[in-house]
């Protein structure tokens, strides 16, 4: 499943609130952590991987 710029950017903003929630168990944040990170990587390689048309 692949997933837009966009709908990154809302699971992100969910996976933020959700940490900043006081009262939470402590697996659930080191999982949330996890995916937060996975998400901005993929965001980094799209944005590394564009390619651009060449000038000649």
């Amino acid at each position: 499943m692949l997933l837009s710029l966009k709908e990154k950017k809302i699971l992100l903003k969910l996976i933020t609130k959700e940490q900043r929630k006081l009262f939470g168990q402590g697996a659930n944040k080191e999982e949330l952590k996890s995916l937060e990170e996975k998400i901005r990587q993929s965001m980094r390689n799209e944005k590394t991987n564009e390619t651009k048309p060449e000038k000649l």
